[in-house]
């Protein structure tokens, strides 16, 4: 009985702590989840304090009642009646349900329901266990809706960028297809060079359209950084010389120097350089009211894979204080808030250099005190481009040992002459002001070694180069120097009239090293040979085409057109796809340039149009080339995927058009053109046979025709010359001398081409008097060039 006794104690003990076990379970179900059961016909026989706090009915209003009072219509997936179906079978089913409370509001649960079965193995009650999630779901949904907001305002955005290239891609056509025009026209050197700069800065603004259409690469860090060929010299020079005239309006120095030792022909990208040194000396210039802007470019390390370069962009600036030269590195950030509203921008180009830098292996930093200026600097790694080839910096035999007196104001330009000129193998002297200059002068005649040649600068104290030139000129004993004059952007007041008193070529600062050693060639009557830099691809000489533009602004009507035909082709304009279609139903093209958005019918339909007809009639495939102020990614692929061979980016470039529409869309030059024997030294010292070569699309034949032409012509023009010369024509002596200019040129006559320069300038300014002696100069040049062009004609050519 006593063992009886503590048996059933024991039992009673543990059915106690098994009860107070359930029970503690139990709570701790009841405080996170929801609970109910049902018996097998559905009802509730069960239901915990959270189902009636989150249903919102009392205990005795569920009980006996199914789930059908709570259910909602609003499940995801598998309806309501499969999910019970399933239960009833005995699987065991989880998901997401959506019940409604009593005042009609709606919920989301995570819910597993168990059946349990009886001894026979049916179902006999069924477990429902949920868990809130409502406010995961509305989270949820807020996410969704949030990032389909950002996809939208993605797309909006890509709408945008698309839009805003279109509209801008059309007013930048007309200013780059106009100026290419302007510069296949009548002009002096000086409208040359000047329509050369708009050039170039009109690319500029086109590369950062480019970048701002890039956007989404720079913000997803997949910006990828091109990797050619590329001049040294001639990229800094071209950034430089975009900023030239803002620098000149503010009376500014604006000058570079790239050390010797540099190598010039790099591998990299030459686009991305530009832009961070626009970026940089634009801002120098910006932030320096007076004094100077340099850009010093140096060799920090060289190794067998490349070169480490440092650059430095000092100006005489307002400087910055030294808690504001982290903060400018910032996007839209500047260093105090009054600088914006004096100086203008958005803060943005310092970041952007920043990140530019870093993409080419660099860092970008300042130095910088208030009131004495700043130094930006950064040292980026570029390859090494051949050394050997077209691209290679020459120290031309013709300058060797010359010496040459450089006279200016300024420091800083003084010695970067003196380092560029002593680089070519020149003896450079130089002087800060025209009484020395004349001093120096007058002392080098005495010794019998006067001076062939003087570099001035136009705007000088006291006497400015204008006036030092009539000293000189005036003067006996120096009066045989020729003389460049180096003048700031716009100082073209007096440059007729003192080209006609002895200035053989004014150059505009700051200085493009090539352009310098091109122009001192010429001047000193040595062969000017091709600027430092890639030569560009020959061009394909061909047929004239017939060609259909379809394009709705007048402006590129007007660019494509002027350009083809000064081509020789045949050009039919039509102003939208459907006329497009029609016409190349009548037939009778070679190419079609297609705009893609068009009135009426864009270019993209026209296209698949055009092509659908030809394969149903079984005509011959016409070329098709895509012509498009779009450029975004993707843009191509749909061209192409439209049937079209070619795709053209507006601004349209000369090249590229006639590369696509004389290629009909392929890439590769023409298989007919041949190699050239180099000419023999004789020839050389006279003609640039290669530029010649280049400028007839590399045919030695076409080149031997004008060589025939220009032998039987080149008398009869200089007779002209001295004819409206004796009779005080001022007009026909420029327009014969211009010709005679543009004919030697065809020949890279350096010589020949400066003589008729002069002789075209003096017409130009309308004072015949020095014409006798151009006119001198100008026979004995011609002379050696048809002397050298004789072997080359392809007739007889003795008795000319």
């Amino acid at each position: 009985i006593q063992a009886v006794s503590a048996a059933v104690a024991q039992l009673v003990r543990d059915r106690e702590q098994s009860r107070r076990a359930l029970d503690n379970q139990k709570f701790a179900l009841d405080q996170h989840s929801i609970v109910s059961v049902t018996d097998r016909t559905g009802r509730l026989t069960y239901a915990n304090d959270r189902f009636c706090d989150v249903s919102g009915y009392r205990r005795e209003e569920l009980l006996g009642r199914t789930h059908d009072l709570v259910r909602s219509s609003e499940h995801d997936g598998m309806p309501a009646s499969r999910i019970w179906q399933a239960v009833g079978a005995g699987q065991v089913w989880q998901g997401e349900l959506c019940n409604r409370a009593k005042d009609g509001r709606l919920g989301w649960f995570s819910t597993t329901i168990v059946p349990l079965s009886d001894a026979a193995g049916q179902p006999d009650e069924v477990i429902t266990i949920s868990t809130d999630i409502t406010e995961r779901r509305a989270a949820e949904a807020e996410l969704r809706q949030a990032k389909e907001a950002a996809e939208a305002a993605n797309r909006a955005k890509s709408d945008f960028l698309a839009n805003m290239s279109h509209e801008i891609r059309t007013p930048m056509n007309g200013v780059i297809g106009m100026t290419e025009l302007a510069l296949q026209t009548t002009l002096t050197l000086q409208q040359r060079e000047y329509l050369n700069i708009v050039m170039r800065s009109a690319d500029a603004l086109l590369r950062l359209l480019n970048d701002i259409l890039d956007v989404s690469k720079i913000e997803a860090g997949k910006l990828e950084l091109e990797r050619i060929d590329f001049s040294l010299r001639d990229c800094v020079g071209d950034a430089m010389q975009s900023l030239g005239v803002r620098a000149a309006e503010k009376n500014l120095e604006l000058t570079y120097l790239v050390t010797p030792d540099v190598p010039d022909l790099l591998a990299g990208d030459p686009g991305r350089l530009r832009q961070v040194l626009v970026n940089l000396v634009g801002n120098a210039v910006k932030f320096t009211p007076a004094g100077e802007v340099v850009v010093a470019v140096s060799l920090d390390a060289q190794d067998g894979d490349g070169v480490a370069l440092h650059f430095a962009v000092n100006d005489t600036g307002i400087g910055i204080p030294k808690d504001k030269q982290q903060v400018i590195f910032e996007a839209f950030s500047q260093a105090d808030t009054s600088t914006t509203r004096r100086y203008g921008g958005t803060g943005l180009g310092l970041t952007i250099s920043t990140q530019l830098v870093g993409l080419m292996g660099g860092r970008l930093w300042v130095e910088s005190e208030p009131g004495e200026g700043s130094t930006f600097q950064f040292v980026v790694r570029f390859g090494l481009a051949p050394a050997a080839g077209p691209w290679h910096w020459s120290r031309p035999d013709d300058l060797r040992d010359m010496p040459v007196l450089v006279v200016d104001d300024n420091t800083t330009n003084r010695h970067i002459l003196r380092d560029v000129l002593a680089s070519w193998g020149m003896e450079p002297t130089l002087e800060a002001d025209g009484p020395s200059a004349l001093r120096e002068m007058a002392a080098a005649a005495d010794r019998g070694e006067p001076f062939r040649l003087a570099l001035l600068d136009a705007m000088m104290p006291d006497m400015n180069g204008f006036e030092l030139t009539d000293r000189i000129k005036s003067d006996p004993r120096l009066a045989g120097c020729t003389i460049l004059m180096l003048s700031s952007a716009g100082q073209t007041d007096e440059v007729a009239r003192y080209l006609a008193r002895g200035v053989t070529r004014f150059l505009t600062k700051p200085l493009k090293q090539s352009d310098l050693q091109d122009a001192i060639l010429r001047a000193v009557g040595g062969r000017a040979g091709p600027a430092a830099g890639p030569r560009p691809p020959a061009a394909r000489v061909v047929r004239p085409l017939r060609v259909l533009l379809a394009e709705d602004v007048l402006v590129n009507q007007q660019v494509a057109s002027r350009l083809l035909e000064l081509r020789g082709h045949h050009v039919t304009v039509v102003g939208n796809g459907r006329e497009a279609v029609e016409a190349c139903a009548a037939g009778g093209f070679d190419r079609v340039l297609m705009d893609l958005q068009m009135p009426e019918m864009d270019g993209i339909t026209a296209a698949a149009a055009i092509r659908a007809r030809e394969e149903e009639a079984g005509a011959p495939r016409v070329p098709i080339i895509a012509m498009t102020a779009h450029a975004l990614k993707g843009d191509r692929d749909r061209c192409l995927a439209a049937g079209m061979d070619g795709y053209v980016t507006k601004p349209i470039q000369a090249e590229t058009l006639y590369e696509a529409v004389e290629y009909g869309g392929a890439a590769g030059p023409p298989a007919d053109l041949l190699p050239a024997d180099p000419p023999p030294p004789e020839v050389a010292a006279v003609i640039d046979w290669p530029a010649a070569l280049r400028r007839v699309g590399g045919r030695t034949v076409l080149l031997r025709q004008a060589a025939d032409t220009f032998l039987r012509e080149c008398g009869k023009m200089l007779d002209d010359a001295r004819r409206a010369a004796a009779a005080g024509d001022a007009v026909g002596l420029r327009r014969s001398a211009h010709s005679l200019k543009g004919a030697a040129d065809l020949f890279g006559a350096g010589a020949a081409v400066a003589a008729a320069f002069k002789l075209e300038e003096i017409g130009r300014a309308g004072i015949i008097q020095p014409a006798g002696g151009a006119l001198h100069d100008l026979d004995l040049e011609l002379g050696r060039l048809r002397e050298a062009l004789v072997p080359y004609a392809l007739h007889d050519a003795t008795d000319r």
